[in-house]
């Protein structure tokens, strides 16, 4: 049994279900495009999270480091002066050598 049906009946219910399935489409491009920037929060949360856990962890090491007569001497800037003496020093040693 053959029912006749216009064929613009068939072309409007054609074009509906492309309508439908092209609006479906980018409703699953919105979603992908949201869970890339999601993604992308969430790594940077992580990342700016173990960020100020590294900055903690060395404010204690500073906090808990022994300054030695050096290296007040290194922070002072007395090391370099002694480095530059040493320096002209051996200059002329060698001068004198030569």
């Amino acid at each position: 049994m053959a029912i006749l049906i216009d064929k613009s009946v068939i072309d409007d219910e054609n074009s509906e279900i492309i309508k439908k399935g092209n609006a479906k489409v980018e409703k699953m491009k919105e979603i992908s495009t949201f869970k890339t920037g999601l993604k992308r929060s969430s790594y940077e949360t992580k990342k700016l999270k173990l960020e100020i856990t590294d900055f903690e962890e060395r404010a204690k090491d500073v906090q808990l480091y022994r300054v030695t007569k050096q290296t007040q001497e290194i922070i002072q800037g007395k090391a370099k002066k002694k480095d530059e003496e040493d320096k002209k020093r051996l200059e002329n040693q060698m001068t004198s050598l030569i």
